[in-house]
């Protein structure tokens, strides 16, 4: 598969039209790897994907640069639920965050206030991305998860997987360098072993504090039990949920999706 590298302010310089797709992929440049495009004669990386349960997973967060690597580039932004906007400028094992915004992911800074799941124009993917893609509905999740196992428990990474499946991989594992550096989940499809999909454990934002270690991924699906509440991916070494629920208030990263 052909690679090409390209300037990413000389990307911006000469396709406005396309501009949403450099959200995506942050940095000085970017080696394009997938399904190349053409726009007023510069070729600019599409998002890459993998299809399992019927759906296209984008293979990055939402504002990451990298799979895997470092968590300072693979977990990409952190939004309240239904924000278009995220409120720090970096972060690590503490937030920085915007001038103005230093009261950080908070109840009173909530930008989509209805109780009732998201509409396009507060889907910070569907703004950012177009073309089709979208936050995950809790039913994505749930087709994600069922097309790769029955388990509510990650799987230890041992080996190569050959069959489908949800496997925890430590952060300094070695039999897949290409998910290394960061721990996480690696979904591997039952009916075809080779579409798999890595999610970091890239934590979550409460209030001023960031907290590492779990994996906390917004679905667009409101809680209708408690409206207060959105659905989201939740997972830890331990366990697994695809229809778990938190706060929306919180700062979550956001994984891509398209049907």
């Amino acid at each position: 598969m052909k690679k090409i590298l390209f300037s990413l302010m000389a990307l911006v310089a000469s396709m406005s039209m396309n501009a949403q797709v450099v959200k995506l992929m942050k940095g000085e440049t970017v080696v394009a790897t997938y399904r190349a495009s053409q726009v007023d004669n510069v070729v600019f990386e599409e998002v890459p994907y993998v299809e399992i349960g019927g759906r296209k997973w984008a293979t990055m967060n939402l504002g990451a640069t990298t799979v895997a690597g470092s968590l300072s580039t693979c977990a990409g932004d952190y939004y309240q639920w239904g924000s278009v906007n995220t409120l720090y400028s970096s972060v690590s094992w503490s937030v920085t965050w915007k001038s103005g915004k230093e009261s950080g992911f908070v109840d009173a800074n909530k930008e989509y206030t209805a109780n009732a799941d998201l509409p396009a124009a507060n889907d910070v993917v569907t703004q950012t991305l177009g073309d089709g893609w979208r936050m995950p509905t809790q039913a994505d999740f749930e087709a994600l998860h069922n097309a790769c196992t029955s388990s509510s428990a990650p799987t230890t990474l041992s080996a190569d997987p050959t069959t489908g499946g949800v496997y925890w991989l430590a952060d300094n594992q070695s039999i897949l360098p290409e998910y290394t550096g960061v721990a996480g989940i690696l979904y591997v499809a039952t009916a075809d072993p080779s579409k798999r999909v890595f999610f970091p454990a890239a934590g979550s934002i409460d209030g001023t504090q960031f907290y590492g270690g779990s994996g906390f991924y917004w679905s667009s699906s409101v809680r209708t039990e408690n409206t207060t509440n959105a659905k989201i991916l939740f997972f830890r070494s331990s366990s697994v949920s695809p229809s778990n629920y938190e706060s929306r208030c919180y700062g979550y990263t956001i994984r891509p999706v398209k049907d």
